[in-house]
């Protein structure tokens, strides 16, 4: 099970490899249901989107090919209850960056 040191917006996992990096960009936030999660400066590299609740819960893990150094992946939570999540993304060993989404109708 995941676990999450929380801050006032940025999450992360212990005993992850934290990177900061301001080309990635989740929107819209809130949202009523679908988001894109947008990411540049890849290099190639294959990319893994995961999105949990507040309870570490999977609600969706996607896995996405990079072959264009920018990402934009659409990710849907129409099916969930309001609420925040948490997104993170991982570049190939590596996790870039987890932030919150709101989902609100």
């Amino acid at each position: 099970m995941a676990r999450f040191d929380i801050t006032a917006i940025t999450v992360g996992f212990a005993d992850e490899q934290f990177v900061s990096n301001s080309n990635f960009i989740i929107y819209p936030n809130p949202t009523s249901g679908n988001f894109m999660v947008q990411m540049a400066g890849l290099n190639g590299e294959d990319v893994r989107i995961t999105v949990y609740d507040v309870l570490g819960q999977i609600i969706t893990d996607r896995n996405c090919v990079n072959n264009f150094g920018t990402l934009q992946q659409q990710l849907d939570l129409s099916n969930v209850s309001n609420g925040v999540y948490m997104v993170t993304v991982q570049v190939g060993d590596r996790l870039v960056m987890t932030n919150r989404i709101i989902k609100q109708d």
